[in-house]
Protein backbone atom coordinates (compact mmCIF):
# COMPACT_ATOMS: atom_id res chain seq x y z
CA UNK A 1 0.00 0.00 0.00
CA UNK A 2 2.86 2.36 0.76
CA UNK A 3 4.26 1.95 -2.76
CA UNK A 4 0.86 2.74 -4.25
CA UNK A 5 0.49 5.85 -2.14
CA UNK A 6 4.01 6.97 -3.12
CA UNK A 7 2.91 6.68 -6.77
CA UNK A 8 -0.09 8.89 -6.05
CA UNK A 9 -2.58 6.06 -6.44
CA UNK A 10 -5.83 5.88 -4.54
CA UNK A 11 -7.98 3.03 -3.28
CA UNK A 12 -11.67 2.32 -3.42
CA UNK A 13 -13.35 -0.29 -1.30
CA UNK A 14 -16.57 -1.27 0.39
CA UNK A 15 -17.25 0.64 3.62
CA UNK A 16 -16.89 -2.75 5.29
CA UNK A 17 -13.10 -2.37 4.85
CA UNK A 18 -13.04 -0.04 7.87
CA UNK A 19 -14.42 -2.72 10.18
CA UNK A 20 -12.39 -5.51 8.60
CA UNK A 21 -9.10 -3.61 8.94
CA UNK A 22 -9.80 -2.38 12.47
CA UNK A 23 -10.64 -5.87 13.68
CA UNK A 24 -7.64 -7.43 11.93
CA UNK A 25 -5.24 -4.91 13.45
CA UNK A 26 -6.73 -5.24 16.94
CA UNK A 27 -6.72 -9.03 16.79
CA UNK A 28 -3.17 -9.31 15.46
CA UNK A 29 -1.80 -6.75 17.96
CA UNK A 30 -4.09 -7.93 20.76
CA UNK A 31 -4.70 -4.22 21.27
CA UNK A 32 -8.16 -2.69 20.92
CA UNK A 33 -6.75 0.83 20.77
CA UNK A 34 -4.56 -0.10 17.79
CA UNK A 35 -7.65 -1.34 15.98
CA UNK A 36 -9.59 1.85 16.67
CA UNK A 37 -6.61 3.92 15.56
CA UNK A 38 -6.46 1.96 12.29
CA UNK A 39 -10.18 2.63 11.79
CA UNK A 40 -9.77 6.36 12.40
CA UNK A 41 -6.72 6.62 10.12
CA UNK A 42 -8.44 4.81 7.27
CA UNK A 43 -11.58 6.90 7.65
CA UNK A 44 -9.52 10.11 7.50
CA UNK A 45 -7.39 8.98 4.53
CA UNK A 46 -8.21 11.21 1.55
CA UNK A 47 -6.94 8.53 -0.85
CA UNK A 48 -9.53 5.97 0.28
CA UNK A 49 -12.97 6.22 -1.28
CA UNK A 50 -15.59 4.10 0.45
CA UNK A 51 -18.51 2.52 -1.37
CA UNK A 52 -21.57 2.54 0.90
CA UNK A 53 -23.32 -0.77 1.44
CA UNK A 54 -26.56 0.29 -0.22
CA UNK A 55 -29.18 -2.22 -1.38
CA UNK A 56 -27.96 -1.79 -4.98
CA UNK A 57 -24.34 -2.40 -3.92
CA UNK A 58 -25.32 -5.48 -1.92
CA UNK A 59 -27.30 -6.79 -4.89
CA UNK A 60 -24.18 -6.51 -7.05
CA UNK A 61 -22.13 -8.26 -4.35
CA UNK A 62 -24.70 -11.05 -4.02
CA UNK A 63 -24.78 -11.55 -7.81
CA UNK A 64 -20.98 -11.68 -8.09
CA UNK A 65 -20.60 -13.82 -4.98
CA UNK A 66 -23.11 -16.41 -6.10
CA UNK A 67 -22.04 -16.40 -9.77
CA UNK A 68 -18.33 -16.68 -8.94
CA UNK A 69 -18.68 -18.74 -5.73
CA UNK A 70 -16.89 -16.11 -3.64
CA UNK A 71 -16.76 -15.68 0.12
CA UNK A 72 -19.01 -12.86 1.31
CA UNK A 73 -16.19 -10.41 2.06
CA UNK A 74 -14.57 -11.10 -1.30
CA UNK A 75 -17.89 -10.47 -3.04
CA UNK A 76 -17.98 -7.00 -1.45
CA UNK A 77 -14.55 -6.15 -2.87
CA UNK A 78 -15.49 -7.54 -6.29
CA UNK A 79 -18.66 -5.44 -6.27
CA UNK A 80 -16.72 -2.30 -5.40
CA UNK A 81 -14.38 -2.96 -8.31
CA UNK A 82 -17.18 -3.61 -10.76
CA UNK A 83 -19.28 -0.63 -9.71
CA UNK A 84 -16.35 1.83 -9.81
CA UNK A 85 -14.71 0.25 -12.87
CA UNK A 86 -11.46 -0.01 -10.92
CA UNK A 87 -9.12 -3.00 -10.99
CA UNK A 88 -9.53 -5.52 -8.19
CA UNK A 89 -6.13 -5.78 -6.49
CA UNK A 90 -5.48 -8.74 -4.21
CA UNK A 91 -3.14 -11.54 -3.21
CA UNK A 92 -6.16 -13.78 -2.59
CA UNK A 93 -6.01 -16.81 -4.88
CA UNK A 94 -9.79 -17.08 -5.25
CA UNK A 95 -10.14 -13.44 -6.28
CA UNK A 96 -7.25 -13.86 -8.71
CA UNK A 97 -8.73 -17.01 -10.27
CA UNK A 98 -12.44 -16.31 -10.10
CA UNK A 99 -12.94 -12.55 -10.09
CA UNK A 100 -10.20 -11.32 -12.41
CA UNK A 101 -8.14 -9.68 -9.68
CA UNK A 102 -4.54 -8.65 -10.29
CA UNK A 103 -1.72 -8.86 -7.80
CA UNK A 104 -0.44 -5.66 -6.20
CA UNK A 105 2.89 -6.15 -8.03
CA UNK A 106 1.11 -6.35 -11.37
CA UNK A 107 -1.06 -3.33 -10.58
CA UNK A 108 1.88 -1.24 -9.39
CA UNK A 109 3.86 -2.14 -12.49
CA UNK A 110 1.05 -1.22 -14.86
CA UNK A 111 0.84 2.23 -16.43
CA UNK A 112 -1.79 4.41 -14.80
CA UNK A 113 -2.69 7.07 -17.40
CA UNK A 114 -5.45 8.39 -15.17
CA UNK A 115 -2.83 9.59 -12.66
CA UNK A 116 -2.53 12.89 -14.45
CA UNK A 117 -6.22 13.38 -13.74
CA UNK A 118 -5.93 12.12 -10.15
CA UNK A 119 -7.97 9.04 -10.96
CA UNK A 120 -5.48 6.16 -10.62
CA UNK A 121 -7.16 3.78 -8.23
CA UNK A 122 -7.76 0.17 -7.41
CA UNK A 123 -9.91 -1.86 -5.09
CA UNK A 124 -7.82 -3.69 -2.58
CA UNK A 125 -9.31 -7.07 -1.73
CA UNK A 126 -8.60 -9.40 1.12
CA UNK A 127 -5.40 -11.32 1.02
Amino acid sequence: MTAALEQGLSFTGPAFVLVEAACAVARRAQDARAGRTAYDELLANPRLALEPLTPAFLSTAARLGTDLFLRSGDALYAAAAERTRAPLVSWDDELLRRAGAVTPATWLGAPHPALSRGEGRGVRGEG
